[in-house]
């Protein structure tokens, strides 16, 4: 078997945005499914992307003796998260359709708690990112 195969550094993958009760795939009024498109956590800009929170988080440690900030690492999560979204579809927030930018993807993630979470495992679990796992040749 050739190891490249299963390399998903740099592969994408959309995630439909589920409901946070039901599981169901959300859709917007029209019948359009709400798709996120993300880099794997195997990803460089997923490796950057922690790679400046670790150092953020040492700095942070620094400046306050070592006292954790329950804040500062959400921030720093939802930083790395943003980092891994390259894309979306039929986002809709507080009656409007929400364009994609990195600015954007932090708001989301910062507003919509149940998306974060969606999107953290989604990163994660590199069988969303290998072509025989999801069911394509």
């Amino acid at each position: 078997m050739d190891l490249s195969s299963l390399d998903t550094a740099t592969n994408t993958a959309v995630m439909e945005v589920r409901h946070p009760v039901t599981g169901e795939p959300l859709l917007t009024d029209d019948d359009l499914p709400i798709t996120i498109t993300l880099l794997s956590s195997d990803s460089d800009e997923y490796e950057t992307a922690m790679h400046d929170a670790q150092r953020s988080a040492a700095r942070a440690a620094a400046q306050t003796d070592g006292i954790a900030d329950p804040a500062g690492t959400t921030r720093r999560a939802i930083a790395v998260l943003v980092r891994c979204i390259v894309g979306w579809e039929n986002i809709i927030v507080d009656g409007e359709e929400l364009p994609y930018s990195r600015s954007n993807a932090g708001t989301l993630l910062t507003k919509v708690r149940f998306i974060r979470e969606q999107v953290s495992k989604f990163v994660a679990n590199r069988a969303n990112y290998l072509e025989d796992s999801k069911g394509e040749s």
